[in-house]
């Protein structure tokens, strides 16, 4: 009997359990786990203060007083809110609404959403198509009547110009499950529909975050499908070449048996076509795989010349490599001296890893680029040798010159005589004088000039220059001991003076920051000098092979300068806090040559708290002194 009894309860117990293993719940089997059910979230609430919840971020941290953040433009500045500060729990169905109130003093105001923990900021996802762009989940231009108001196709925006208040939304579900904070950054990149013109470079603004609130959304989209694996068949069947391709910079950059691989701060090169010139476009085909560890990495470039890390006057200037199929990116703006380097150079732009296949290298011929340079350095000074030659990036030149009786000058030139220099000019390649005006072409020094309307290969100028002179002294540049009103600052401060220089502190990086300083020539003018020297000296910070770089002015320099502004020159490198000497060219300079005041400002290409002295400045008559 007892043997019967235990049957029966084993055979109800196989029976109970077997329907338990036949029932399977939501969150198991394999299955997608069931969403997080929706809780309300707003903020603040009864009670709650805004004191210490906007939390600064960058090297150049906005200021924060309660809810409200001020914004000076930097590529570095941005802040965040911690979900455990303002009481929410990450959901990643959630859409969060931020609502705020806005003063741009300098328009316009865009903040990029970001990846927010304890370690580091990252992107965010790209699922569902999100990214860059209006309405995409990314990016949001604030205070706009209309880049601020849109609907779709990911998030929506509002903006009313009357009060100066808002709203956007957020994703969550394109945030990692690891994030521990909603986190922005100033963009300081932002374009209007990658156009390439930024729009927020220089904002200023004051931004009040009035409240945070939630609504249901959708759930995290499935991850993307990981890149094409190396062995990938598009990939192995392209032909890379194998000869000709460089690598730069400080990364694990390879290049053997026609691949690159590419990994950290640098990149590749590839060379210009034979008979290239700077009218024209090169066309660079290849393929490329992202082997990151983060399948979602871009694998993004900046277009480079001359060294690998000066700029091409190319419009789209950051492009981001296919890495699905075989595909075609191209490279224009070059200027004389990168056409001379005969290179074209991809900078990295961002955290990836990629193998890449140049496959064909070609040129597209571009419409020469019309002539607009002046003739300088031709001004008769008493007791100088006539030049018989010119030359600038555009053209060649011969010189001829008469003297008052009109006969030829044989000797030196010499002091209450009027000369004229016959001035014959050949087109560079590239270059061009078809759509010339006739007396377009100036010459630094001269009273008169006269020429024919261009439409040839060369041109002849007659120039006809004041009664003779002395040459103008050299001119050396002191100053008041701690006189800091001698020296003024852009994202700078000045940290002393001397009779002969001054030292300054960045508080931003690279060409956002520089000091600069009046020069008077009296009666004489910039065009009468050739050459500027002067000392560079690193003193503390971002200054180990760094290169210092000088603009010149006729007006008081305000804001960014890049560096490939028409009047830059850059200086030698120099190493830690060794003085360096430099010498800049002033023929460069030429589109100001007849200004008799000058505003010369210096920079070193660094990060922001560089502190570097100059010193030992000094303007020459003559380029060999």
């Amino acid at each position: 009997m007892m043997k019967k009894v235990w049957l029966v309860l084993l055979a109800v117990v196989l029976v109970f359990g077997l329907a338990l293993v036949g029932c399977s719940s939501g969150s198991s089997g394999g299955g997608d786990p069931e969403p997080t059910p929706f809780v309300p979230f707003e903020f603040p609430g009864p009670g709650d203060s805004w004191d210490g919840i906007i939390k600064p971020w960058g090297s150049n941290k906005p200021t924060v007083t309660d809810n409200e953040i001020s914004i000076t433009h930097s590529d570095s500045t941005g802040f965040y809110i911690n979900f455990a500060d303002i009481g929410y729990t990450l959901n990643r169905s959630d859409v969060i609404i931020i609502s705020y109130e806005i003063d741009v003093t300098t328009p316009v105001a865009v903040l990029t959403a970001k990846n927010g923990n304890a370690s580091s900021w990252g992107d965010l996802g790209k699922g569902g198509g999100a990214g860059y762009g209006k309405g995409k989940g990314w990016e949001y231009a604030l205070g706009d009547t209309v880049r601020s108001v849109y609907d779709g196709p990911l998030v929506a925006s509002t903006y009313d110009d009357t009060t100066k208040s808002g709203t956007f939304e957020l994703l969550m579900n394109i945030h990692s499950a690891s994030a521990t904070a909603i986190a922005f950054q100033h963009n300081n990149w932002a374009d209007d529909g990658g156009n390439g013109i930024k729009i927020a470079d220089k904002a200023v603004y004051k931004l009040k975050i009035t409240k945070i609130e939630n609504k249901a959304g959708e759930a995290p989209p499935p991850p993307p499908p990981p890149p094409p694996p190396t062995g990938s068949e598009w990939f192995d069947n392209a032909v890379g070449l194998t000869e000709g391709i460089g690598t730069y910079g400080s990364g694990a950059h390879e290049f053997e048996g026609g691949i690159l691989t590419i990994t950290g701060n640098g990149g590749f090169s590839v060379p210009l076509p034979t008979g290239f010139t700077v009218a024209d476009t090169v066309s660079i085909k290849y393929a490329c795989l992202n082997v990151s560890e983060d399948p979602e990495a871009d694998v993004k470039f900046i277009k480079k010349q001359d060294s690998g890390w000066t700029d091409v006057g190319d419009a789209e200037k950051y492009p981001e490599f296919n890495t699905t199929e075989v595909s075609t990116v191209t490279v224009t703006g070059f200027n004389a001296a990168g056409v001379g380097v005969g290179k074209a150079f991809f900078q990295t732009n961002g955290t990836f890893k990629a193998k890449i296949k140049i496959i064909e290298i070609t040129k597209i011929e571009g419409a020469p680029i019309k002539i607009t340079a002046a003739v300088s350095g031709l001004k008769p000074v008493d007791g100088e040798a006539p030049r018989t030659t010119v030359e600038t990036d555009q053209f060649t030149g011969t010189v001829s010159w008469k003297d008052s009786a009109n006969a030829a000058v044989t000797g030196d030139f010499v002091s209450g005589t009027v000369y004229t220099a016959t001035i014959t000019l050949t087109k560079k390649a590239g270059y061009t004088f078809d759509g010339v005006a006739a007396n377009a072409i100036s010459v630094t020094g001269a009273d008169t000039v006269t020429h024919a309307a261009g439409g040839t290969g060369t041109l002849s100028i007659t120039a006809v220059f004041p009664v003779t002179e002395g040459a103008a002294p050299d001119k050396t540049i002191t100053f008041t001991a701690n006189d800091t009103t001698a020296v003024g600052v852009f994202n700078a401060t000045v940290e002393g003076v001397t009779t002969n220089g001054f030292t300054v502190k960045t508080t931003q990086g690279y060409d956002w920051a520089y000091g600069y300083i009046t020069v008077d020539f009296g009666t004489f003018t910039l065009g009468d000098y050739e050459k500027l020297d002067f000392t560079f000296t690193g003193v503390t910070g971002d200054i180990n092979s760094k290169s210092a770089r000088v603009w010149i002015f006729d007006a008081a320099p305000t804001g960014q300068k890049d560096q490939n502004d028409a009047v830059v020159s850059a200086g030698n490198g120099g190493t830690g806090t060794v003085a360096k000497p430099v010498t800049v060219s002033l023929e460069k300079f030429s589109a100001i040559a007849s200004s008799h005041v000058v505003y010369v400002a210096f920079n070193l290409w660094s990060n922001s708290g560089t502190e570097f002295t100059i010193s030992g400045i000094k303007f020459h008559n003559t380029p060999d002194e």
